[in-house]
Formats: C-alpha cells, sequence, structure tokens
C-alpha cells in the first residue's frame, strides 16, 4: 500500500484529483463540526434540522441527474475545476443563515455545486485511469475520507479556540481558489466526456443486484447519519463541549481514511462479502458504544463505525459490476441510485425519528440498518 501511495502522490495528475477529492471534504467537514452550533443558535428542533439537511442532498440528486451532459459538453476536467470553485463559494452561506428558510436554501446551493462537483471529479479519476493505464479510484475516494479528518480535527480546534465558525470557513474558502489556479493547470484540460455516463444516471437495481443494493442504502444512510449527527449526539446525549463535539466526525473520518488506503489489501486476502461482513460486525459494536451515551465511548464508537463502513461500498460496486452479466456500468449505476437514496432520506428520517423518540433512538434505527446489512452478506456467503 505504501508503495502504491508513494507513486499515486508522485504523479502530479494524480495528487491533483486527491487534493480535488480532499477539498470537498474538508469543506464539508468544516460545516458539520459546526452543526449543533446552527441548530442552537436558530433553536431547531431534531425533525426541523432533520427537515432542512434534507436539501443538500436533495440537490445533489438533482445535480446528478443533468451533470452527464453538461460533462459531455464541456468537458471533466473544466466542470470539476468550475463546480469545485462554485462549491468553495457556496460553502459560506450556511454558517450566516439568520434562519432555517436560508439556511434551507444555502444547503440545496451547496447540494447542487457538490452534486455537480462529485459527478465530474470522478469522471477525471476514471479518466486519468485509462489515460495512465492505472488504478486509482480507491487511493483517490481515500483523500476524500484523508480531507474529512483534516477538516474535523481544525473545526473541533477551532471551536475550542472560540472563533466564529465562518471565520475559519472564510479561509479555508480563500485558500481553495489560489490552489484552483494551479489545479487547473494538471486536470482543466481534461476532456474525455464518455466518462461522465459512468453511474450518473438514476437507475431502479435488478434482481441480480437487489441484495447489494440494499446494502448500499442501509451503509450511505448511515454514512450521511454520522456526518450529520455525530456531534449533535454529542452535544445533545454525552452534553460534550468544545473541541470534544466534533471529535465523533473526525474519528469516524480517520477511520474511513485508513480503511480506504488499506482495504483493498484486505479484500484481496478475505473476500469482499466477507468484508461487508465484518464492517457490519464492527458497525454495530461502534454503535452500541455510541448507544452507552457517555462522551468518549461514543467518539470511539463513531471512529469503529468508519472502520466497519469504509469497504463496504467500493465493495459493493465492484460485485454489482459482475453480477450484472449486460453491463457492469448498469449494475453500479443500479446500486449507487439506491445508495444515494438513503443519503437523500437518512437526514429526515433520522430527525423524524429523534423528534418523536430522542436521538438515542436515532441510532437504534441505524444499528438495524446494519444489522440488515450483516444478515443479506451472511446470507449472500452461504449461497456463494
Amino acid at each position: 500500500m505504501k508503495k502504491n501511495l508513494s507513486a499515486y502522490v508522485k504523479e502530479p495528475q494524480f495528487l491533483s484529483i486527491g487534493i480535488i477529492f480532499a477539498l470537498n471534504a474538508v469543506l464539508f467537514s468544516l460545516w458539520v463540526t459546526r452543526l449543533p452550533e446552527v441548530k442552537e443558535t436558530l433553536g431547531l428542533s431534531e425533525g426541523t434540522l432533520g427537515f432542512v439537511l434534507f436539501f443538500m442532498p436533495l440537490g445533489a440528486f438533482l445535480a446528478m441527474l443533468v451533470t452527464s451532459s453538461i460533462v459531455r459538453k464541456w468537458g471533466a476536467g473544466p466542470v470539476t475545476i468550475w463546480s469545485t470553485a462554485a462549491y468553495c463559494f457556496s460553502m459560506l452561506f450556511p454558517l450566516l443563515a439568520p434562519n432555517s428558510y436560508a439556511l434551507s436554501a444555502s444547503l440545496f446551493m451547496i447540494g447542487i455545486t457538490s452534486g455537480v462537483m462529485d459527478i465530474s471529479m470522478n469522471a477525471v479519476a476514471a479518466a486519468l485511469e485509462k489515460i495512465h493505464d492505472k488504478v486509482i479510484m480507491a487511493t483517490t475516494h481515500g483523500f476524500f475520507s484523508l480531507g474529512g479528518m483534516i477538516g474535523a480535527f481544525l473545526g473541533s480546534a477551532f471551536i475550542g479556540i472560540g472563533f466564529p465558525g465562518w471565520a475559519p470557513m472564510s479561509v479555508a474558502v480563500l485558500l481553495c481558489w489560489i490552489g484552483l489556479i494551479l489545479l487547473n493547470r494538471m486536470i482543466g484540460h481534461i476532456i474525455d466526456k464518455d466518462e461522465a455516463d459512468e453511474g450518473s444516471h438514476f437507475a431502479l437495481p435488478g434482481k441480480a443486484v437487489l441484495g447489494l443494493a440494499i446494502i448500499a442504502f442501509c451503509t450511505m444512510m448511515g454514512e450521511g447519519a454520522v456526518a450529520d449527527w455525530s456531534g449533535v449526539y454529542l452535544k445533545g446525549i454525552t452534553l460534550a463541549e468544545g473541541t470534544l463535539i466534533g471529535l465523533g466526525y473526525a474519528g469516524f473520518s480517520l477511520a474511513m481514511t485508513i480503511g480506504r488506503f488499506y482495504g483493498d489489501g484486505l479484500i484481496h486476502r478475505m473476500g469482499g462479502l466477507r468484508i461487508i461482513l465484518l464492517g457490519s460486525l464492527l458497525s454495530l459494536s461502534g454503535l452500541g458504544l455510541v448507544l452507552v451515551g457517555e462522551t468518549y465511548s461514543t467518539i470511539l464508537g463513531f471512529t469503529m463505525i468508519g472502520f466497519g463502513y469504509s469497504s463496504i461500498i467500493p465493495v459493493v460496486f465492484s460485485e454489482a459490476a459482475r453480477s450484472d452479466k449486460q453491463s457492469a456500468s448498469r449494475g453500479i449505476t443500479a446500486v449507487a441510485s439506491l445508495g444515494y437514496l438513503g443519503f437523500l432520506v437518512g437526514p429526515v428520517v433520522i430527525g423524524l425519528i429523534s423528534e418523536e423518540g430522542g436521538l438515542r433512538m436515532g441510532m437504534i434505527f441505524l444499528l438495524t440498518m446494519a444489522l440488515t446489512t450483516l444478515l443479506i452478506a451472511r446470507g449472500s456467503i452461504r449461497k456463494g
């Protein structure tokens, strides 16, 4: 793995797209570490917060329906650079929102820009794989988790220092814009438009990939829920303060980073379905620690969930590509579509459950999602 990562960072184009992935996650983490503060400032209930959070994945989902056409017209590289610049700009607004309506609108704008960015930057990574005849996707997504970890730790530190949320975000956005000038020279000219079609449309899963699609739905719902609700849970249930509020998501992102960078080797040795089985067991154990409701056990629990989730989606995509005998891309698209749907409805579901039964009940719901993944994986191994 060290050799592969070293070769990755020595290639300027590989490193450039990895940095783009990391920038996306750094800014997002700076936002989610402030989510408990925004909730308290605006006086939002769990149900209202869940509804407000719905607008970000909704915007991303709608963007996913049209981005392939945009990339085919303008090219993956240029769309990546401009959508990243727009995404950075949009991240300034939620921390300045005076009410829930303005917050919803700003999150919807973030969703649209991040949705375009997500598809176009993945298209660039796929194009670079083709150009250089090397597999870099897993490592590139590892940089996203690395950015999430860095952003979460920085966000937690700034909370501890007492900086208002908009101040570090403004500096981060300015630095990102400066960085994009340099990154544009590396990847801004890539015009491989065919890669935009890979996994960029909504599709219902067929019988061959239905189990995998359900696993993707459960896992991506959990990923989104940890990002949106870990800080709120730490503040509201464990009564964590200051720097500790953001450490749940920081630990989750750190574990996702390690798991994704080392996951390929484990998948090769153990097999994909057994990795899903192990991941779901780790997630269940982590959620058990979260439900204890003590600050440090909760942070450890979110970290374990990160290890559990880290390799599930890469395995699911690979298995889906092999399961659909007619088209690998169709299998991936169907699984990704249900996964994004889980990410879309997750914030609302957790918010509504927490509104009626408390945040612990929301975490119990995630536990049932992890249990569903475990049962499907176990059944698939027995059939195999």
